[in-house]
């Protein structure tokens, strides 16, 4: 197309320059007739001529070699002519030798103002003129002796003369012929191809011809469609350009000329032009990015295209095979988009688009996508109530996501470790039972997975309760699982920071009569200071040993300040009584006053751990009174010592020891004993 306007350009150009080398013989004065002995200059025009430079004139019915411009007196055809190029149209002059003449301009162009003179011979004083067209009165804008017709167009050619009073008589000029010519011909409407191919281009053309003698004459052109303006009116180039050319183009088009300063307007004929459309085809649909899969919240782009195909097309997308349109676009474009910004799990599904351009539709193949949900954090519970429950109890362990398409992986984890992996293959919450034991306690948490994302819930602790068991000594340990075995239970708190361990848990049991005043509250609360934390500790250990240091700094004192009041008194202090118990004179005669045995209640304390020795702790409480001897040769301190206390400590092998007739079998005591023997006063 590109070739063709070049092409057609070339030719209007080589045209023109054709119509420019014509030459041209305009005559000065521009009148005829004229009276005989008149001069008249004939300037041969259209081209460049140097200065001097002579032309081929014919006249006198020969050509003649003359130069321009060039003075004539006789009646006759001339013409002018350059070496190489057209000669010029002929002009006729008219040399007169009438009394009265009637001239006229030699060339009348449409829209011209016309003046015709009425002259008499060595121009004579003319009356009464009068003027005639086709030998009919003409009436006009007469001043003296010219006649003026404004706006000449065709209607105004014929033959004209005029009539006047001369001195001696009235006269009447012979007719002369006006001839008003075309300023430019009525324009012809030409195209490249009146039938196009939707999307090719298309070039228009509105073609005149100015004369050379107005060839600076300006034009306006102007081209329609079917009633309707395409160009404005200030369009002065003569060709119109469509690059890409609709069927909504078809129609009926043709151009209009028009002068710049006249009132002159010609049209050009119809020309029909039919646009023909190229049917859609080679329609795709793609997913963009290329996968099957999408995660919610991402971006998805689908992409619905055509190979070939013109004019505007219509896109419109199908989800699910459902016939109205998701989504329709028309636009003059082989290919359109269907964007998803945001993916939500509501959009997956099957799609395919048409597309149409109202000469055939056609359906793209079927593409479908799911949309995967990561799942939400999950929930870890447990069944415990306060996050704590006891030794042996059954807890259920439970974790949750609210969101995330399934299959979902779940995993407990304990202290770092897995403990437990379960699949749930339709979502939702999955638990597991757990037996505890005190190894149990600690911090736990879950994660799901379901191959896309992955959570961590929060981390929970769960604390295990252990059991402290005071029994009485009249029951067997073998029945301690007896329910009706008169026992007492004390929970204890083991945390994994706890000294107290499940090796040390064990029945602690008293016999006899309690002498220590220790109830099973305050002796949870003892076995409770091994729970402390290290900080707990470190200031426990520290508040005893400054209590041990301030008690033994104030014994010291005590018995310091004893002893100097014995020294002062004379008294020495009295030995250490002996550690054979009952204590007894082995020398005492029947009339000194022996002392009355006291009834010994020993306190045994038994720890029996499941790994580690037992530990026996034997209390006694005595009364001392005087020893009278025979021969009194010594008499005894006045201060009596009230009571002594002797601290006995065995052990026995680990093995759980066996009652018989509610003593302990002595086979399994060490043959080592150690005693201390505290005086008390």
């Amino acid at each position: 197309m590109l070739l063709w306007i070049s092409l057609w350009i070339l030719v209007s150009i080589n045209g023109q320059a054709s119509a420019a080398k014509k030459a041209v013989v305009i005559p000065s004065p521009s009148w005829i007739p004229v009276f005989k002995g008149e001069k008249v200059t004939l300037t041969c025009s259209g081209f460049h001529f140097l200065e001097g430079e002579k032309l081929w004139w014919f006249y006198e019915q020969k050509w003649q070699k003359k130069s321009n411009p060039l003075e004539v007196k006789k009646t006759g055809e001339y013409r002018c002519e350059k070496d190489g190029l057209m000669h010029s149209d002929p002009v006729y002059l008219l040399f007169s030798t009438d009394d009265l003449i009637l001239q006229t301009p030699y060339s009348v162009f449409e829209g011209d103002t016309v003046l015709l003179i009425c002259r008499g011979w060595n121009d004579v004083l003319l009356k009464h003129i009068s003027y005639y067209k086709d030998k009919k009165p003409f009436s006009g804008v007469n001043t003296n002796s010219t006649l003026s017709i404004p706006h000449a167009n065709s209607d105004h050619n014929g033959w004209y003369s005029c009539k006047a009073q001369l001195k001696w008589s009235q006269k009447t000029s012979k007719d002369v012929k006006l001839q008003v010519l075309e300023l430019f011909s009525p324009p012809k409407m030409k195209t490249t191809t009146s039938e196009p191919m939707e999307g090719t281009p298309v070039t228009l053309s509105c073609e005149t011809q100015l004369p050379l003698q107005r060839s600076d004459t300006k034009l306006n052109f102007s081209f329609f469609r079917d009633g309707r303006v395409i160009t404005s009116t200030q369009q002065k180039s003569q060709v119109l350009q469509i690059p890409a050319i609709q069927r909504e183009d078809s129609g009926s088009y043709w151009c209009e000329a028009e002068t710049m300063t006249q009132d002159i307007k010609k049209q050009s004929e119809h020309v029909k032009i039919s646009v023909k459309r190229i049917p859609v085809s080679g329609i795709l649909l793609k997913i963009r990015p290329p996968k099957t899969q999408v995660i919610e919240g991402e971006k998805l782009v689908l992409e619905c295209s055509v190979a070939g195909g013109t004019g505007n097309i219509t896109f419109c997308w199908h989800k699910d095979n459902v016939k109205d349109c998701l989504r329709k676009k028309t636009q003059y474009s082989l290919k359109e988009e269907f964007v998803f910004s945001t993916i939500k799990k509501s959009d997956e599904g099957r799609y395919h688009c048409v597309a149409d351009n109202n000469i055939n539709n056609i359906s793209s193949g079927i593409v479908a996508f799911s949309v995967i949900i990561p799942v939400s954090r999950p929930l870890l519970t447990f069944s415990a109530t306060g996050m704590q429950t006891v030794v042996g109890n059954v807890v259920e362990l439970r974790c949750e996501v609210l969101r995330g398409s399934a299959p979902i992986f779940y995993q407990f984890y304990h202290k770092g470790l897995i403990l437990e992996t379960i699949l749930a293959p339709f979502g939702g919450i999955v638990s597991f039972n757990l037996s505890v034991t005190i190894e149990h306690s600690g911090n736990y948490s879950c994660k799901a997975n379901n191959s896309f994302s992955s959570q961590l819930s929060e981390i929970l602790e769960l604390s295990i309760l252990g059991k402290l068991q005071i029994l009485d000594p009249s029951q067997n340990p073998q029945n301690v699982e007896n329910k009706k075995t008169n026992k007492k239970t004390l929970p204890i708190m083991l945390s994994s920071q706890c000294f107290l361990r499940m090796s040390h848990a064990g029945y602690f049991i008293v016999h006899g009569k309690s002498v220590c005043s220790y109830t099973p509250e305050i002796l949870f609360k003892l076995m409770s200071l091994f729970c402390l934390d290290p900080t707990g500790r470190s200031l426990l250990i520290m508040g005893i040993m400054l209590s041990l240091l301030g008690i033994l700094s104030l014994t010291a004192v005590v018995l310091l300040i004893y002893f100097k009041l014995k020294r002062k008194s004379g008294r020495s202090p009295v030995s250490k009584p002996s550690r054979d118990l009952p204590i007894t004179d082995p020398q005492e005669s029947g009339h000194s006053n022996s002392i009355t045995p006291v009834e010994l209640q020993p306190i045994y304390a038994n720890v029996t751990p499941f790994i580690e020795n037992v530990v026996y702790s034997e209390v006694w409480n005595m009364k001392q009174g005087k020893i009278n001897r025979v021969n009194n040769s010594v008499t005894p301190p006045e201060d009596k010592y009230s009571s002594v206390t002797y601290s006995e400590v065995k052990t026995y092998s680990p093995s759980i020891p066996t009652w018989k007739d509610g003593a302990i079998d002595k086979n399994h005591e060490d043959v080592t004993e150690n005693y201390e023997n505290v005086l008390l006063s």
